[in-house]
């Protein structure tokens, strides 16, 4: 596959990323790029490998997390279908324009700036998640503006779709350029704009970043051609049972606390990709030039980035099942 000759001597530390990453996605309700990008970047990855194949483990940990959530918390598909085909158009975007970076300027470099500035805000969000209780009775002004009026039970009345579909587009633009879900920033949004609590927003985000990642798998597969099923696949399996942890332990463990340990963890790694990109000469790891495509069609690609996931998905679900089924025994 592309690009993973640098990191062959920690192939085993990837599974291990993956596991953080997913365990990191059902706690607090993102799709664990946030975490997992600036690790693998600081293996020696070229960011925009990480990017191109990020969405599908995206989609497995999104897949997980939701069956999890489902019979826990309430969920508003329509709204989060509605705001995942908004992102699904930014991240089409998102793709093109790094397609369009890589032969104009250093796409990595960019991506490693932009990722600092997001794991800061991630920080930021984590820090104050403890004060954003929610209160439906204070709508933003903007979501009751009388344009594309839609009902939704989160609010319990009608809300202008406006605002909330070009923020869609925008977070899915930056989603699809970094390969992140881009719930990080959507939560607050939707807790400020709708007023509702953590959990209820974090829900409505996994719908958001899953069809955004389902969309932005096949923009990469076709338009960057940056995926690399190899690296998606050592990410997923674990990133799925980490998932349905993180959703457990959600469920009980006192959020503040961890969500401080987290904005610990991400501050680290905002400082070393900050000293990697401004300080540290560029990845320069030998590298395998050819792409995906020299051993498999973009289109074929592309199916293989849905088919994945989503098998590995399905096979982890019913790990969990064989799981809860011996603890209940116990």
């Amino acid at each position: 596959m592309t690009e993973l000759s640098g990191i062959l001597c920690s192939l085993w530390l990837i599974p291990l990323v993956g596991l953080l990453g997913g365990f990191l996605a059902g706690l607090i309700g993102v799709g664990g790029g946030i975490l997992i990008t600036p690790i693998l970047i600081t293996l020696g990855l070229p960011a925009r490998i990480i990017a191109g194949t990020m969405p599908m483990v995206i989609i497995t940990n999104s897949l997980s997390t939701l069956r999890q959530l489902r019979p826990r918390e309430l969920l508003d598909f329509r709204l989060g279908g509605l705001l995942g085909l908004s992102g699904a158009i930014g991240g089409f975007l998102g793709a093109m324009l790094v397609h369009y970076l890589e032969t104009t300027a250093d796409v990595d470099r960019i991506i490693q700036v932009m990722f600092v500035i997001l794991l800061l805000l991630a920080m930021l969000r984590l820090l104050f998640a403890s004060d954003q209780t929610g209160n439906i009775n204070k709508l933003s002004f903007l979501v009751r503006l009388p344009l594309l009026q839609f009902y939704t039970p989160l609010a319990g009345r009608r809300i202008s779709l406006l605002p909330l579909l070009l923020l869609g587009l925008l977070i899915g633009a930056v989603a699809g350029m970094m390969g992140v879900g881009g719930a990080i920033l959507l939560t607050p949004a939707l807790i400020l704009l709708l007023g509702l609590d953590i959990k209820q927003a974090s829900a409505l985000a996994v719908i958001y970043i899953l069809i955004t990642a389902l969309f932005n798998a096949v923009s990469h597969a076709l338009i960057t051609e940056n995926s690399n099923l190899l690296l998606g696949l050592l990410l997923m399996p674990s990133g799925a049972l980490g998932a349905i942890f993180g959703v457990r332990i959600r469920q009980w463990l006192p959020l503040r606390k961890m969500n401080r340990l987290f904005a610990l963890v991400l501050f680290g790694a905002a400082l070393n990709m900050a000293w990697k990109t401004w300080y540290s000469n560029p990845v320069t790891v030998p590298v395998v030039t050819e792409t995906a495509g020299a051993y498999l069609s973009p289109t074929v690609t592309a199916l293989l980035s849905l088919l994945f996931p989503v098998a590995i998905s399905f096979g982890v679900f019913h790990i969990n099942k064989y799981i809860s089924r011996r603890w209940g025994r116990s």
